[in-house]
């Protein structure tokens, strides 16, 4: 499978897919993690997410951005010097921006933007295991999770607004199947109220 952009250029979902994956049976727990394969497959399932919507995506020369939304044309443009890690997260980003519909960069649109990515990459199940097994911190949380910071940040600030505190029990038996990109708010799992 392939993807169009508008320059001509075709940028193949196998690229990612023959990056290395542990052998059935020995992922060990720092295989999970720094641009894991876990994190390659949701950069498969990203760029299937920007066909059905009708994005392309090309890698490019960017400097010290990390990513371009560019609503002519339909095209998100990623820095071909990201991680896989920062590219999800980017990517998850800039979906947001073309599924909102933003014309132009304001806080507000960025912050939805952030918060869009932060829902679509991760489940309230994903976030309570790696909450419970690297504690608080976001940095630690971003690379359990196999994101940015700034994506586990929007995450806990979406989840916050929504108002959404649940028992564990409860993320248990009703997220364990969680197709919808909730959000679970940080540092809660110690007061038992995720």
């Amino acid at each position: 499978m392939s993807l169009s952009v508008p320059s001509g250029k075709v940028w193949h979902l196998a690229a990612v897919a023959d990056l290395a994956r542990p052998a059935s049976g020995e992922v060990a727990e720092t295989a999970r993690r720094h641009d894991s394969w876990v994190t390659r497959d949701r950069m498969d399932e990203l760029f299937r997410h920007c066909a059905d919507v009708g994005l392309s995506v090309e890698w490019a020369g960017l400097g010290h951005r990390r990513g371009e939304y560019w609503r002519r044309g339909d095209v998100v443009i990623l820095n071909r010097r990201l991680t896989v890690a920062q590219a999800a997260s980017t990517l998850a980003h800039e979906i947001g921006h073309h599924c909102w519909g933003d014309t132009c960069s304001t806080p507000a649109n960025e912050r939805r933007a952030w918060e869009y990515g932060a829902a679509w990459l991760i489940s309230p199940a994903e976030y309570r295991a790696a909450e419970q097994l690297v504690g608080v911190n976001p940095a630690a949380l971003a690379l359990e999770l196999g994101v940015t910071r700034r994506l586990v940040e929007a995450w806990r600030d979406w989840w916050l607004k929504r108002g959404q505190f649940l028992p564990l029990a409860d993320l248990d038996a009703d997220d364990a199947d969680d197709t919808d990109g909730g959000v679970v708010g940080g540092g809660l799992a110690d007061e038992g109220a995720i």
